[in-house]
């Protein structure tokens, strides 16, 4: 219910499902899907602006994926935390974390995953005023 509510919109519907669903996922002991809500409440709480509360969830969410070597989930949680430094204002941190991404990205195969790291590097450096930069992350 908490994913259909975040395809939604309806995002504080969606952060009080995806909550019960995590607590359900620890007592279970499921570690990849207690990443996968971590990562999707700090989704929820970004859309609705609280960036603070969505880096912690972001966070909590890329500690369980190294530690469970999920390479897939640990370049999107980077992505995740780049994204929200962004909106933070924070753009030197918000690159640090981008750059991680892509690099595991590639060594996954995920070409769409390289792709987003890239443009989301690329408005990074534009707001950094590294313009070179930035163009070349867009091309």
């Amino acid at each position: 219910m908490g994913v259909v509510y975040l395809h939604l919109r309806e995002y504080r519907e969606a952060n009080e499902y995806l909550g019960k669903a995590l607590v359900i996922r620890k007592d279970v002991g499921d570690r990849r899907y207690e990443a996968i809500d971590y990562g999707n409440l700090g989704s929820g709480f970004r859309a609705l602006g609280e960036y603070s509360k969505a880096r912690g969830y972001y966070e909590k969410s890329l500690a369980i994926t190294v530690e469970i070597c999920d390479r897939d989930g640990e370049a999107r949680d980077y992505g995740n935390i780049g994204i929200v430094f962004y909106h933070l204002g924070d753009y030197r941190k918000s690159r640090e974390h981008l750059e991680k991404a892509p690099a595991i990205s590639k060594e996954i195969g995920d070409r769409e995953g390289v792709s987003a790291s890239y443009g989301n590097l690329g408005t990074v450096c534009r707001a950094l005023g590294k313009n070179n930069k930035a163009k070349e992350y867009l091309e």
